[in-house]
């Protein structure tokens, strides 16, 4: 029987050094198994009764929404543009009033102003007519303040016409009646 020196210094048969072959081989094998176990483990899923069922029906659902979706998307842009257009619409018309108030205002401005100047030449020009009649003053304070009656008014013209007629000049204070009308101006 042949014996060697082990690690330790001591004599070891052979038959001892095949069984400690063999339990470094067995050793190795378990960590080799134990390693892939924790590296890999054998995990299954529980069983699930009607698994087949709930995946084909969740398919079906996403392409059913999928599908819609698609179909869909159409009418949704078709709608967004419609409320675009409108908010546009909106905006615009808000513009437009905007612009009509000013423009109104301007416009009630711009009569306004008309309607001093016109009144005032027709007073300015009836002075100028009262002037050059050969009236006394008496009758030409009775023409230029008409309105002294508050009881009975008339107007200007009808003032101008009563003195003409009064003065023997009826013919042309009833032509310069005719002549002098004043615009309705609104």
């Amino acid at each position: 029987m042949a014996t060697n020196n082990n690690f330790f210094g001591n004599n070891i048969s052979e038959e001892m050094q095949q069984r400690q072959a063999q339990r470094v081989k067995q050793s190795q094998k378990l960590l080799k198994k134990l390693y892939h176990d924790e590296l890999n483990p054998a995990y299954s899923a529980p069983v699930v009764k009607g698994l087949k069922v709930i995946v084909v029906v969740s398919i079906i659902t996403i392409m059913v929404f999928s599908s819609l979706v698609t179909l869909k998307y159409n009418n949704f842009i078709f709608m967004q543009e419609e409320v675009n257009a409108k908010k546009s619409m909106l905006e615009a018309a808000i513009q437009r009033r905007h612009n009509l108030f000013g423009n109104l205002a301007q416009l009630t401005m711009n009569h306004a102003v008309l309607e001093d100047i016109v009144f005032t030449h027709v007073a300015d020009s009836r002075k100028e007519f009262v002037d050059k009649l050969n009236l006394n003053e008496e009758q030409k304070n009775k023409l230029l303040n008409i309105n002294d009656n508050p009881a009975k008014e008339i107007s200007p013209m009808e003032g101008i016409v009563s003195a003409l007629s009064a003065s023997g000049q009826s013919p042309l204070g009833q032509m310069f009646a005719l002549a002098e009308q004043f615009p309705d101006i609104k």
